[in-house]
């Protein structure tokens, strides 16, 4: 048994027996990972799709396919990490709920390749600029303000949208749209695919989404 096993080690690494039975113990085999196959108009489907639905959740999930940031990324982005003259949005930390500790935000490392400045399209520039416009007439209803250093995601009622419910708002929306069942990180991976298919250097590639390795990318 697992428990045992983990007990006995415990014991080996205190020298209080001579072998380790984990030693003997076969290492389960991991299954073989095949990525999905996208259909060849998934994409357009999606943003197709997505028009219909409300602001923030559009935004953020055009976010994953054009940036292919991880979700944890841009729920850390802010107000002031987003130049929307410039096009560009900067990742420097995260914000993701982890069970029985609640919403944890983290700093990334300086030297970490995580840390970027991503190019926006300029279809996703004018997206920005549309909603950006929709947060501040929301918060004027409801007479908040918003500052550089608010969380750029928000919900209906200008609070930052939590990590946790959109996995199941996704799941809710593919069904509802007919379309491939999606997750979050299938966008990542969506947005890789289309890196390769427009020939971007893989380094390039690797750099935008914060690969610590070129051999993830590939």
């Amino acid at each position: 048994a697992p428990k045992a096993i983990a007990a006995a080690r415990r014991l080996f690494e205190k020298e209080l027996i001579d072998e380790n039975p984990a030693r003997r113990r076969k290492a389960p085999k991991v299954p073989r990972h095949i990525p999905p196959k996208y259909p060849s108009k998934i994409v357009d489907d999606f943003q197709f799709a997505l028009k219909s639905e409300p602001w923030h959740y559009r935004i953020f999930l055009m976010s994953k396919i054009f940036t292919g940031c991880r979700e944890s990324e841009l729920f850390g982005l802010t107000w002031e990490n987003v130049d929307l003259e410039h096009g560009t949005i900067f990742i420097s930390q995260t914000r993701q709920y982890v069970s029985g500790a609640g919403i944890i935000i983290s700093a990334l490392p300086k030297n970490d390749s995580s840390v970027r400045l991503i190019a926006l399209p300029q279809k996703l520039v004018g997206l920005y600029r549309d909603y950006k416009a929709e947060v501040l007439r929301i918060a004027e209803l409801l007479g908040k303000k918003v500052s550089s250093a608010d969380f750029a995601f928000v919900n209906e009622i200008g609070n930052p949208m939590h990590p946790a419910t959109l996995s199941e708002w996704m799941q809710r929306f593919c069904k509802r749209h007919n379309l491939m069942r999606l997750t979050s990180k299938d966008l990542r991976h969506m947005h890789a695919t289309i890196l390769g298919k427009a020939k971007v250097p893989v380094r390039n590639a690797s750099s935008r989404l914060g690969h610590a390795k070129v051999s993830t990318t590939l």
